[in-house]
Order: C-alpha cells, then structure tokens, then sequence
C-alpha cells in the first residue's frame, strides 16, 4: 500500500517505513474536480470514504483524460468511482471473466460475462499523469497502462494490463446528480455531463412506452379501418350524366342512415366541374347547395343556414360530397350548369352507408410517427457510438425493431392505398 503526500507530492511505501518510491512534484496544474479525498457517502448500499486519487491521460489523445477515485469501505473492500468529463460510473473488480488472452480479448466483438453479452467498444492506452492519497499498488508517473473496454449499458466490463498482470472490473453508469447529493458535494462544484459516455443507456421512457403502444394501437386502427372500409363501400342509389344543356333533375331513395350519404362527381377537365351548381331537396325542404367557390347546409325545419364550408380545390376534376342525411325516403338532387354555351358534362354516383376513414388514415400516421420518432433517436444514439469508435453493426435488438417498424409502415402504405381506392 502506498500513500501520496498532498503537500510535496512524494509516493510513500506504508510497508517500509514511509520509503519514498516516487514523485509528481511536477505535475501540471491539475483540474479542479468535485471530489474531494475523505469525503464519505452512500453508492449501492454502501458506506464508502475516498481515499485515492489516479488521473490518466490517453496516450493516442492527449487531451482525453479521466480520475479515478478509489473508495475504501471497511466491511467491503475497494471500489473505484470514476469521473470523467463529468460522467460517473462505479467500477468492481471482477474475478468471472473467461479465460483469455489479451489478443483473445481484442478479436471477440461480444463477450459473455455473467449472463450478459457486452460488445467490444474501445481499446487504448494511458499513462498516470498524477496520484494522490492512499493506493493498493505503487503508482508512477507515466506508468502505462493498456485497457479494452466492452459495454452492454448501463454496464461495461474494463480488462486492464499492466506490466504484472491483467485485471477486470465490472463497471455500471452512475447518474452524476444521485452521487453528487451521495456524497454532499457543494451545488457549485457539480459538473454537469459534458462528453459522450458509452455507457450512458439511451433512455427516452414516455417515448418508448408511446412506440409500443402506438404499435397495439395502429394493429387496432388498421383493423378498424378494413372493417369500416368493407362495411362502409356503399350502395348505389343513383347514377347519371348532367350537361350543359339543362337543369338535371335525379332521385333517390335513401333506405339507411349508417355512415353518410356520399355524392361522387367526375369530369374531364377542371373548367367543366366548375361550370355546375348543385341543390339537394326533401319534400321542398332545401338541405345543401354547392357552388364554385362555396358549400351550404339548410335546417330542414327553419331553412336557416347551419354551416357554410368551402367547395373544392379549384384545379380538381372530382369531388366527393359527404352528407349526414338524418331522414329517410326520397330526394332531390339538381345538377344546373352556369354557362350553357361552354359544352360541359359530369357524371353523378350517389351511395348510401358511405364510411369517410380519413380520420383513421390521419390517426394512423401520427401513431407511425410517433413510433419512427422513437427508433430514429434510438438510431442517432447508436450512431454516436459509431462515430465515437466505429462500432459498424447494430445490436440484434436494433435491427428487429427496425424490421418491426418497417412492417408498420407498410400496413400505413396499404390503408393510404385502401383509402386512395
């Protein structure tokens, strides 16, 4: 066991008189960090006073650095909390790593420990830049130390070599704000996470349990969409040819009020739509008139106006009009051209037990958002760690999930289809 003087920063060897081993006398300036060495506070049930200090400094970056406080609990031995751009994780030594070698270690892309698959993410070296207080080994400057890091968030397993040996520590991500109140730092020397932690899980909870329940949901809609579209396709009641000649006077019958009444009008070209206006009648009782540019609904009882909307685009060759018929038996239905001299036709569909779905449609591609939206930040997420160490394939999960959400959307593509129809 050796111990670091704060004040001349010399290694002291406990074993042998207080022998000195070495020095950082010429350490940089260092970083003020939020930990302090005795401190106490509570992580995973535990008791813990920090007692050492190690800062590390990748040798490929050199701005790339991190500490490493050990933590020393009477009743359960050491453990190491550390710190590193303001990102915390709890860190174990872990004695059921399989039996392999360092290379070994290197050309597995996943490693099984402990019932959890951890997929290989970084290797490097560091060298100490700087120790201070209590260590269970001699620690130099400039000691070199290899590590390979493997992660299954929020845990990683760290394999360390030295020049003695090689070491495993089980490591779990720790939420900065519960170990800063865990150990009573100041609220002005709290850091707020700043870098890239790999072991950071992607975590967006109501988003998540949304996806999955828009998923059950668009199964629901999409089945009450094919059983209102079969239901509701409507049954011819009338179907004719208006022109410019004259007024055209139709009749129906209308024997159901489930759904809506429905009147389709086709032309050939867009000038000849326009150049009609419709009046709809009941007993006398005029209910609905459309002309070019606007549509009004009629009380039956006081022929007063009830709502006015406006009528289709002005480049459409076809309309649909949805109508809420409340009364049985026959109509009306005039079809008057505007100008007779401009030789104009249109053809007239008139069902009953029509279902308008577009509401389900619209539904349904919110709920299809809403679940891309999950697995797109999930997607960026994973595309961070590539970016950050070339990780190239997506876990299996990700890749089942990419397939579950494309089957989604092709039920979306085929209810916009059904629709279109």
């Amino acid at each position: 066991m050796t111990v670091t003087c704060p004040y001349c920063k010399s290694v002291l060897d406990l074993n042998d008189n207080y022998k000195v081993l070495s020095n950082f006398r010429n350490t940089k300036v260092l970083n003020r960090l939020p930990f302090d060495l005795g401190m106490k506070g509570e992580l995973k049930g535990i008791d813990y006073t920090i007692i050492g200090r190690v800062d590390y400094r990748v040798i490929e970056y050199p701005d790339s650095q991190w500490t490493d406080f050990l933590l020393f609990s009477p009743l359960y031995g050491y453990t190491w909390l550390t710190y590193e751009e303001g990102g915390l994780s709890y860190s174990r030594r872990d004695r059921n790593f399989p039996n392999l070698e360092w290379h070994e270690i290197r050309g597995h892309s996943h490693i099984v420990v402990g019932n959890r698959s951890y997929e290989t993410y970084d290797s490097y070296s560091a060298t100490i830049s700087y120790v201070e207080g209590e260590l269970t080994w001699v620690a130099k400057k400039n000691d070199n130390i290899s590590f390979i890091d493997s992660i299954a968030p929020p845990y990683g397993i760290s394999a360390e070599k030295s020049k003695e040996e090689i070491e495993y520590y089980k490591t779990e991500y720790l939420k900065s704000d519960e170990v800063y109140s865990a150990f009573n730092v100041p609220k002005e020397k709290r850091e707020l996470e700043a870098g890239f932690n790999p072991l950071k899980p992607f975590e967006q909870p109501f988003l998540k349990a949304f996806s999955y329940i828009s998923m059950w949901v668009l199964l629901i809609v999409a089945l009450f969409f094919l059983a209102v579209k079969l239901d509701g396709q409507g049954k011819i009641l009338n179907h004719f040819t208006a022109d410019s000649q004259g007024v055209k006077e139709a009749f129906f019958t209308l024997d159901s009020t489930k759904y809506l009444t429905s009147i389709v009008l086709k032309s050939a070209s867009t000038k000849m739509l326009n150049n009609f206006n419709i009046k709809l009648h009941k007993e006398g009782h005029l209910l609905f008139t459309l002309t070019q540019k606007n549509a009004y609904r009629f009380d039956y009882e006081t022929q007063k106006v009830v709502d006015s909307l406006k009528s289709w685009e002005q480049s459409a060759k076809e309309g649909i009009i949805y109508l809420n018929l409340e009364r049985l038996g026959a109509y009306k239905l005039s079809i008057e051209p505007i100008d007779k001299s401009f030789s104009s036709s249109v053809k007239v569909t008139v069902k009953e037990k029509s279902a308008r779905v577009n509401y389900l449609l619209m539904f349904a591609i919110v709920l299809v958002i809403f679940i891309f939206l999950y697995r797109f930040m999930r997607w960026r997420h994973h595309g961070r760690l590539e970016q950050e160490q070339g990780i190239s394939d997506e876990d299996d999960e990700t890749s089942s999930s990419w397939r579950s959400y494309l089957f989604w959307f092709t039920v979306v593509i085929f209810l916009v289809y059904l629709d279109l129809d």
